[in-house]
């Protein structure tokens, strides 16, 4: 028996073949409704739908035959590739040069005639073939043929919608993972957002607000007091002679002087006070619902508990506090901090560690900064 040529664009064969995933699947009323059609339209004991692997043919459905594949040296569909038209009829094998010593037509199943159309992929490459068989030489007459020729469309049907399912299927696949690399990059993002936000609102080196988040909650603040008019406090607290710390000790030893006093400071306010760091070694002190004589109550306090400490190195270290009430100076935020930076000044200049309110100092009097 002559072996049937391989086709030039073999591999590219394969590889659509395999990618059906319908070699070695199971039985399909799809594929086997077809051989039993085209068994008894061309009137013939075997119908098979037959796929050409690299090295055997194997049946997705096959009507009137037991084997379910065989080598493909010996395979009539493979010929049929190479037919110009896809159809190969063989009206007796046992006389065609091609069959003639085939173990199928010397031996079981006996085949003396073959009719077949091939199936092609969606990108027209040989699968394999519809094929009829007959023990007995005969022909298919016009009718039948063009029978065969519609049920090998519809098998291609099926194949070419498995292919679409399959691919259907790896797109959904593609999609489910771009859409966990987009939740994923989206959680990132979400965290890196709420990192951000956060850095905004806490100071990275004391753990209390930011001079930004100062700012707006001052403002915030001063308009819920404006608008219930209620009594608001701001106190800004300086840390005196802090650059000798530095100086002497290190900036090391310095930053840790920082946290240890916001700490001090934050465990003598109340519950709706606010705590930030408004530059340097300066706090600043919001006190809501708070008028003056409390604020400077709350101001001498955190003053002592910064002088009584107890600290290390230095041994001493001590606060100015300058501090101001909306209800005397209720023209705008910045008025108010201002004001209570003007009083922070004249604390430094009368010998620090002190608490001075903007309302202590002589009326038109502007404080000048000093060296701390």
């Amino acid at each position: 028996m002559k072996k049937a040529p391989l086709p030039a664009n073999e591999v590219k064969r394969l590889h659509a073949l395999h990618r059906l995933d319908l070699l070695d699947t199971d039985p399909e009323p799809a594929f086997d409704d077809l051989t039993m059609l085209a068994a008894q339209i061309c009137g013939t004991p075997i119908a098979l739908v037959s796929l050409v692997d690299a090295e055997r043919q194997w049946f997705k459905s096959r009507c009137g035959l037991q084997v379910c594949e065989t080598s493909r040296e010996v395979s009539m569909c493979a010929h049929a590739f190479t037919e110009p038209d896809g159809v190969l009829v063989v009206p007796d094998a046992a006389l065609d040069e091609r069959f003639a010593d085939s173990p199928l037509v010397v031996g079981e199943p006996h085949i003396r005639f073959y009719g077949g159309v091939v199936l092609w992929s969606p990108d027209q490459l040989p699968l394999g073939a519809l094929c009829v068989i007959d023990h007995r030489p005969r022909t298919l007459d016009a009718s039948q043929q063009r029978a065969l020729k519609a049920l090998a469309r519809q098998a291609e049907a099926q194949m070419h919608l498995r292919l679409r399912v399959r691919e259907l299927r790896e797109t959904s696949l593609a999609l489910q993972r771009q859409k966990s690399r987009l939740m994923q990059q989206h959680h990132a993002l979400e965290e890196r957002c709420e990192q951000l936000a956060v850095e905004a609102r806490v100071d990275a080196l004391t753990g209390v607000g930011t001079r930004r988040d100062a700012d707006h909650r001052l403002g915030d603040e001063f308009r819920v007091a404006l608008t219930l008019n209620l009594p608001l406090s701001v106190a800004l607290i300086d840390i005196d002679r802090f650059k000798q710390v530095n100086d002497t000790y290190g900036h090391a030893r310095g930053d840790e002087m920082l946290r240890q006093v916001a700490r001090k400071l934050a465990s003598e306010l109340r519950s709706d006070d606010y705590l930030a760091r408004f530059g340097g070694e300066e706090f600043v002190v919001m006190l809501p619902n708070t008028p003056a004589e409390l604020a400077r109550k709350i101001s001498e306090r955190l003053r002592l508990a910064v002088e009584t400490g107890p600290w290390q190195a230095p041994d001493e270290l001590t606060v100015s506090i300058g501090f101001a009430c909306a209800d005397a100076h209720a023209d705008s935020i910045e008025a108010l901090v201002a004001a209570a930076d003007a009083a922070l000044y004249q604390a430094k200049g009368n010998g620090r560690n002190r608490v001075v309110a903007a309302n202590d100092m002589p009326a038109g009097q502007s404080a000048l900064r000093v060296v701390r």
